[in-house]
């Protein structure tokens, strides 16, 4: 019985000490630091403005006379390797365009896509994304998953798909994937897509056959050699290590092949994903 009267005590202390607590939180006003919260109808509006993206600036048109008469064109190729971009910078750095990697394989979405191209919608740069191919991936699948990343998207370059390893598949059915998934994007944006790739690679795994589509060769030399039987080349990605203003760290640099006239890859994706 003492335990239990001790126990009354108790509760009878806490019970005074939690009335004064609740006194001294109602008799004084709820303090919200300014830092944390504005409720304000300005600042709303505000939000909303920044939340709705701005409109889209076209090409520069100096940019679109070196296209059309044949000019060389110099570019870059990025991904989320190359972290946070300065595009501002990098339009300054004498860039003509851009592709951006968008997608790998059948579900990987590049992180840093959706950043850099609502960035470059306000850049005078030609701008275009590519897939990377997983030559033992389903072929349909990888297509919708590329269409569905880039879909909406401000782009003004063909689409690419990036394909340099084989992951021990025949060449035979790297052959027929890489079809199924040219033809399905082909499709579905009207564009006719670019392929990219080594010369080795392409010699053993791709060939005569694909010679229809544009095709942007990775030859890292001062001069491009283009295997035998290969037509259609665009552009030469001469360097992976490149310096650019606006980018920290390496970055691939590209040009467009002169005779192959960057005019041959400018399509905007009109209906990705639908």
């Amino acid at each position: 019985m003492k335990e239990f009267n001790n126990n009354k005590i108790k509760m009878a202390g806490y019970l005074a000490c939690g009335g004064a607590i609740l006194y001294l939180l109602l008799s004084r006003p709820l303090m919200v630091s300014k830092d944390n919260i504005n409720l304000s109808p300005s600042n709303n509006a505000n939000a909303v403005k920044a939340a709705v993206p701005a409109e889209v600036v076209p090409p520069d048109p100096k940019i679109l006379d070196k296209v059309t008469s044949g000019s060389i064109v110099d570019g870059i190729d990025v991904s989320h390797d190359q972290g946070q971009v300065d595009w501002g910078k990098v339009a300054k750095a004498n860039i003509d365009f851009v592709y951006l990697k968008a997608s790998d394989g059948i579900t990987y979405q590049d992180p840093a896509f959706n950043r850099n191209t609502l960035a470059l919608s306000q850049q005078k740069m030609l701008v275009g994304a590519y897939h990377f191919f997983e030559a033992n991936d389903d072929a349909n699948k990888q297509a919708q998953n590329f269409l569905t990343t880039i879909k909406d998207k401000s782009l003004t370059l063909t689409p690419m798909v990036d394909i340099e390893l084989t992951k021990d598949v025949p060449s035979s059915e790297i052959q027929q994937r890489l079809k199924t998934f040219l033809s399905i994007v082909e499709k579905e944006t009207g564009c006719k897509p670019m392929l990219y790739s080594y010369g080795d690679f392409w010699t053993l795994n791709i060939g005569k056959s694909f010679n229809e589509y544009p095709f942007w060769l990775a030859d890292y030399n001062t001069t491009m050699t283009i295997p035998a039987g290969l037509e259609n080349v665009v552009l030469w990605q001469y360097s992976s290590k490149g310096d650019v203003s606006g980018i920290q760290g390496d970055v691939d640099l590209d040009r467009s092949v002169k005779g192959g006239h960057l005019k041959q890859i400018q399509c905007s994706p009109n209906h990705a994903g639908n």
